[in-house]
């Protein structure tokens, strides 16, 4: 019984194959999409949606060059619109501090909080652990929309607060962005001929559709160009690879006069 009801259920999903392949590869594109960004934290698994997407296919037995590459092309074009949707509403919830290590030795950690609002008090800071003590401290903040709409804030309109063996807390609580996504740095003078810059996004002074129409590009960029060259590449190495075996078959064998005479 098992056994008939899996080959119906093969059978259906076979018979409408050009609505399953999309559906299951596309539920499953979204799976390693999360794994990605939330769980092991790294992109190089999202490659493996063409291999899967191709799998998918050969199951369903869904044939041909065209079909199959179509097929792709909406399988990653929606992949990317969801993941978009879903990264830009966890990442805008969410503080992203990020730490950088200084040629003089020292460690960086720079934030704004909180990343996502509307017409928040916005703090910047930059937190600095192992400053050499010969090193003289200077440092400038930037904040900016665009390279043409930006807003320097010098030293002395930073708050500076020195911890001791060298750790030091600098920052800047700015309550009148305008609407817009936003980029800062801290320029860093340690006493040398060429400052330090230290930078990060945000914040997003909007609300998160904002933050996903601007990601939302890169995103299906990312999924639809390189993702369709590799499963084009599958498709034809399976091709040829089935020509292969196709002609190394042996001829089946003769009948007829031979067994007569």
């Amino acid at each position: 019984m098992n056994g008939r009801s899996e080959s119906s259920v093969r059978k259906f999903l076979i018979d409408h194959n050009s609505i399953f392949v999309l559906v299951i590869s596309i539920l499953i594109g979204v799976l390693i999409t999360y794994l990605a960004y939330d769980i092991l934290q790294t992109l190089d698994i999202i490659f493996l949606l063409p291999i899967v997407s191709f799998a998918v296919m050969h199951f369903l037995k869904l044939k041909g060059i065209k079909q199959r590459l179509l097929a792709g092309l909406i399988i990653f074009l929606v992949v990317g619109i969801v993941s978009a949707g879903l990264t830009s509403a966890t990442y805008y919830k969410e503080d992203h501090p990020i730490s950088y290590s200084l040629s003089n030795g020292a460690q960086a950690t720079l934030k704004v909080s909180p990343f996502g609002g509307n017409n928040q008090n916005y703090n910047f800071s930059l937190y600095l652990t192992d400053w050499p003590s010969s090193s003289a401290f200077s440092t400038s903040l930037n904040v900016s929309a665009s390279p043409t709409s930006s807003v320097l804030y010098n030293f002395d309109k930073l708050s500076y607060v020195p911890m001791g063996n060298g750790t030091i807390l600098v920052y800047k609580n700015i309550n009148d962005l305008s609407q817009g996504i936003y980029s800062f740095n801290f320029n860093i003078a340690n006493g040398t001929s060429s400052p330090i810059i230290v930078g990060s996004t945000g914040p997003v002074n909007a609300g998160s559709s904002s933050l996903f129409a601007f990601i939302l590009p890169g995103f299906v960029i990312l999924y639809l160009i390189p993702m369709e060259i590799i499963l084009l590449a599958i498709v034809f190495l399976a091709r040829s690879f089935d020509r292969t075996r196709s002609f190394r078959r042996p001829p089946p064998p003769e009948h007829g006069d031979s067994k007569q005479q």
